[in-house]
């Protein structure tokens, strides 16, 4: 059935002129209106200059410059004692009007010392400024702007993309793991080009949407595909002080990426290109040919079946004499490929600057018709098109191309798993070559891998920034900004099944007999997606510094619109596979469909900062924002937050304490909101669902879908934040603690009123949930130089817990398992009390589900607890009543995020040689780890080795059954539950720079020069045994997760 979805008699009342045509008309008058006022500006500049010359002031001229000789926009001349002071332009200069020509200067800039220049009648100066490695000026990305991280007063975590490139992975996200406090990554699979990875901030406080927003420069996109090498910074901000600017959005905090710019200097250029292996993270242990052969006899023996294998066969197995095959490797391999190269351009000269780059990821997968190939490139550029009018152009494109079996991923994987090892998975000899067997189940997992068809998949992806800063003459530090953004996403989709051949072993003839495998037909599916978004950001940004007072203001406006366009169609019967093409398939079975869906938001935004002498600081945001996801009364957000902050080390009292350097406090309290729910809730919402038949024809029928409810709002987190942070020893020993306490409310659940099927339609989400969360969070870092060695570690932990105060349950749950009151994500099931061990254990114990099950108990069977019971009305006990049933479950275990985070970074270097480290873990959580020994007769894990027998009573797990023969067993329950804690080296990276020979690379025209090797993954510690405690719980089988090993250069000239 088919939702309406492109409903248009609702609007937003925004949208009077179409985005693109208010833009164009904007930018234009924008960019005529600067170059007036600069005419103008320059004007009054010479009436000023000639009043000034009349007071004889003197005029000084002068550049600045970093240690490298690269200019510095922006810096801050100011003269000292007085507040006359000027900003350097675009490459550095800078002119200011001084009343003593034996006047000091104060310059300074952010991440750079501040210096005294005394002029001593100097008319020219040039200005070397030397970087700060206290850190504390360092610029920090925060919302819709730039902060010093001294003068920060929210929780925000912070790192360089200089790190994210230390692990050549396939996929950006995973190399966020254990460098910033409170952010969790989970990377699900390794299979090329996916996308299955989970961000958490702070934990879970939501039922629903539980993602972060994701921010990059400035315009909501996907992070997980970026170029690392085109990345200046990632920052994640977490408490509502920092997260409000968003409002709607912002509930589960912001993941904000910047990318690189160019600088005024000379053209520089940068290659990089590496290469490398995968393998599994952990290799799967399957039960070889003997073992296969003897504990699968001895599960049909534990139910009375008649065994597969005689005990000569078992032998000959157990000792080698027959063959045994891996079925598994034989399907995925070993190991792939994968390769990084990227090079880019960085540079400018007067009033322009430039980064320009490319990059091409190719990863192939473990099986042959698994490839993912990615090609980025970018473009940043930067024009001073007048003293006062600033222009950025950002235009990025990114290609996709993924390929893959047109079998579903797990139904090879688990093909592969159950694949019974004493057959042969390849018959070159046996048949012919290129012959693939089955399984013994029907099936070749390497027929449906390589062989059953393809599923391709193309995206096509540009994205383009276009703003304007215009710094209004007359008003220092006002600033007016425009940008508009436009990306567009095509992606194009072509799923081709054909059957193939494969060979059955035939035990009579002892031969192997042709059968067809995958499909029983050719067909074909194809689909065309078309996404767009535009973006209007129109802001006035105030900062100007008073003496000691600095003074900020923000007044933004934001408006998104968005459309997705899609069409699909369907064919069946194809008669060859030579013409994978929607015309040449048949008539009688096909389909098309298209579907039109688009969205709206709009934003009112406003900030104002103030802090005395980098003392006493002080922020307030606020953001109105309107949703087109619910109705007129409900569409307005308001999402207000405060923080505050003292650094105490400015104070007079501190003067002595000379081991500190920098001690800040800082509080805040804020709303954020959440409105990424299903959309239109609030309208009645009807679909094509069958028809009826009248004069003889079928007639199209529509029905309602689904009641509206007018009352759909916002769900809101409210969350409270405190903040320690301190550096001593000269910068080199730092410290930060937060603590927050978060409420959500109005969170968007199921109607748990039951309405009869004859009523047509179901009951729409209601705002009725209440989730708490706190947690803490804290980070330790240490850096020191000793002559050629340099050296820095830090440390993170982070720990969260919540509680559901309000959830709308169904009437009659269980005590035992309601949600109210206890943590999200819990998992219900029954509660094992160990494993039967002898026959009267059993005939006393309480019935098992029913007298048949009971009476199938054997010895090493799960016996469970017995916890409640109803009398004679049909009210709970809460005492045993002898029988095992649905009254007796119970909370085992959650299945939700881990709720304790640690990570471990280390950077060693000495004399070119360099070691990076990182470390990432988790714990307080748990993974359900049931599966099926001998699915359908099928191989099984070599851990149910270790099952209940005579002689093994101390067995890790219950007798052997054959194909889920045991209805006991395979309940769900607590047996098969595990706590869980792991500890993985994420990256480990080892390299050498040959600048020291430095003579001999300016000869060769090369800057810098180095090589490494690099491995990710490559060490898990963890409870689990050969599991990867990051893959998903029960039976679902998944591509596995992937360690590398990877050797690079990096080339700058």
């Amino acid at each position: 059935m088919k939702k309406l979805e492109g409903i248009k008699s609702w609007s937003l009342n925004i949208f009077t002129l179409k985005l693109k045509t208010k833009i164009s008309a904007f930018f234009v008058l924008v960019i005529a209106f600067g170059v007036q006022a600069e005419t103008y500006s320059t004007t009054e500049n010479f009436k000023t200059n000639n009043t000034e010359k009349k007071l004889q002031q003197t005029e000084v001229t002068g550049v600045v410059l970093d240690q490298n000789n690269v200019p510095l926009p922006g810096a801050n001349i100011l003269e000292k004692g007085t507040t006359n002071g000027v900003q350097t332009d675009f490459d550095g200069n800078f002119t200011i009007n001084l009343n003593n020509s034996n006047g000091i200067l104060v310059v300074s800039y952010i991440g750079y010392k501040s210096q005294e220049i005394s002029l001593n009648g100097k008319t020219q100066i040039n200005i070397t400024l030397e970087e700060d490695t206290a850190k504390l000026d360092e610029v920090v990305v925060v919302g819709y702007g730039t902060q010093t991280k001294k003068d920060l007063t929210g929780s925000v975590s912070a790192v360089k993309g200089e790190k994210l490139v230390k692990a050549p992975t396939a996929n950006l996200a995973s190399n966020l793991s254990g460098k910033m406090t409170g952010v969790f990554v989970n990377t699900a699979t390794g299979q090329p080009g996916a996308e299955d990875i989970n961000f958490a901030i702070r934990g879970t406080s939501t039922t629903g949407n539980n993602a972060p927003l994701v921010i990059v420069d400035g315009i909501v996109r996907p992070f997980a595909r970026l170029d690392p090498n085109d990345i200046e910074s990632v920052t994640v901000l977490k408490d509502a002080a920092s997260t409000a600017v968003y409002g709607a959005r912002a509930a589960n905090g912001v993941l904000l990426v910047t990318t690189k710019r160019g600088n005024s200097n000379k053209p520089s250029f940068n290659f990089e290109s590496s290469f490398g292996y995968q393998s599994q993270i952990r290799q799967i242990e399957l039960m070889n040919a003997g073992e296969y052969a003897r504990y699968i006899n001895e599960a049909k023996n534990n139910y009375g079946l008649n065994p597969i294998f005689t005990d000569a066969e078992v032998a000959q197995y157990e000792s080698g004499e027959l063959p045994s095959y891996d079925w598994l490797g034989a399907t995925l391999g070993n190991s792939a490929p994968l390769s990084k190269h990227s090079i880019s351009a960085s540079g400018g000269r007067e009033g322009i600057r430039y980064f320009l780059s490319y990059g091409l990821l190719n990863q192939e997968g473990f099986y042959s018709t698994a490839n993912y190939r990615q090609h980025n490139l970018r473009s940043n550029i930067d024009v001073e098109l007048s003293n006062n009018l600033d222009l950025r152009l950002d235009i990025s494109g990114r290609i996709e191309d993924r390929s893959d079996s047109s079998t579903n991923l797990n139904s090879i994987y688990q093909g592969a798993l159950i694949g019974k090892p004493y057959l042969n998975p390849r018959l070159d000899e046996e048949v012919g070559p290129g012959a693939i067997a089955t399984n013994g189940l029907g099936g070749s997992p390497i027929g449906h891998a390589e062989r059953s068809g393809t599923n391709e998949r193309l995206s096509n992806i540009i994205q383009s920034n276009i703003s304007l800063n215009y710094k209004i003459p007359g008003v220092d530090g006002l600033v007016a900004s425009a940008l508009y953004s436009y990306d567009l996403t095509f992606n194009k989709n072509k799923i081709f099944k054909k059957p193939f051949i494969q060979y059955e072993y035939n035990g009579a003839t002892d031969g192997y007999d042709q059968i067809i495998g995958g499909p029983s037909t050719i067909s074909l599916a194809e689909s065309r997606d078309l996404n767009d978004q535009q973006t209007l950001q129109l802001s006035l940004r105030y900062d100007r510094l008073f003496g000691k007072h600095k003074i900020g203001a923000l007044a933004l406006f934001e408006q998104i619109e968005s459309s997705q366009n899609s069409l699909d169609a369907f064919r069946d019967n194809f008669i060859s596979t030579a013409i994978p093409e929607l015309f040449a398939g048949g008539t009688d079975l096909w389909s098309n469909d298209g579907v039109t869906i688009e969205t709206a938001r709009r934003g009112y935004i406003g900030r104002i900062e103030y802090d005395y002498d980098s003392r006493y600081l002080f922020q307030a945001n606020m953001r109105i924002d309107q949703s087109f996801n619910f109705p007129n009364s409900g569409r307005t957000g308001v999402f207000p937050a405060f923080s505050l902050g003292w650094r105490l080390s400015e104070e007079a009292f501190m003067d002595n304490v000379d081991f500190m350097d920098n001690i800040k406090i800082r509080g805040s309290w804020g709303q954020v909101g959440n409105d990424r729910v299903p959309a239109y809730q609030f309208l009645s919402l009807f679909g094509f669902n069958g028809g009826y038949v009248a004069d003889g024809a079928f007639q199209q029928g529509i029905s309602s879908s689904g009641i509206a409810n007018p009352n759909i709002t916002w769900e809101t987190a409210t969350t409270l934040d405190l903040g320690l942070e301190f550096d001593m020893l000269d910068h080199r020993l730092g410290f930060e603690f937060d603590y927050f306490k978060k409420r959500t409310e109005d969170i968007l659940r199921p109607n748990t009123d039951v309405v009869p099927g004859s009523f047509g339609a179901s009951l729409p989400d209601v705002n009725y949930g209440i989730v708490d969360s706190w947690g803490g969070e804290a980070l330790i870092r240490y850096k020191q130089r000793i002559g050629d060695f340099n050296f820095s570690v830090d440390a993170n932990a982070s720990w969260f817990k919540n509680k559901a105060i309000q959830l709308a349950e169904a009437e009659g749950v269980l005590p035992s398992i309601a949600q109210t009151g206890r943590e999200l994500s819990l998992r219900t099931g029954y509660l094992s009390d160990g494993l039967f061990q002898t026959q009267d254990e059993i005939d006393n114990a309480a019935i098992q589900f029913s007298q048949s099950i009971h009476d199938g108990l054997a010895p090493g069977d799960i016996k469970y607890k017995d916890i409640n019971g109803r009398d004679g009305d049909g009210n709970l006990t809460g005492q045993p009543d002898g029988v095992i049933n649905a009254d007796d479950r119970a909370i085992i275990g959650s299945s939700g995020a881990p709720n304790m985070l640690f990570g471990l970074n280390l950077f060693m270097e000495y004399k070119g040689f360099d070691l990076t480290a990182n470390f990432q873990g988790a714990t307080d959580f748990s993974r359900y780890v049931y599966s099926i020994p001998f699915e359908r007769d099928g191989n099984s894990f070599r851990e149910f080795v270790d099952s209940w027998r005579p002689g093994n009573e101390d067995a890790k797990y219950p007798r052997l059954s054959s194909g889920d023969a045991s209805a006991n067993n395979s309940q769900t329950s607590d047996f098969w539950v595990k706590e869980v804690t792991y500890c993985k080296l994420r990256n480990l990276e080892f390299g050498y720079n040959f600048n020291h020979i430095s003579s001999v690379l300016e000869q060769l025209g090369i800057e810098n020069l180095r090589v490494y090797g690099s491995a990710t993954n490559i060490l898990t510690l963890s409870n689990l045994g050969w599991r990867d405690p990051e893959g998903p719980s029960g039976l679902r089988p998944f591509y596995p997760q992937t360690k590398t090993l990877t050797f690079g250069v990096n080339v700058g000239f």
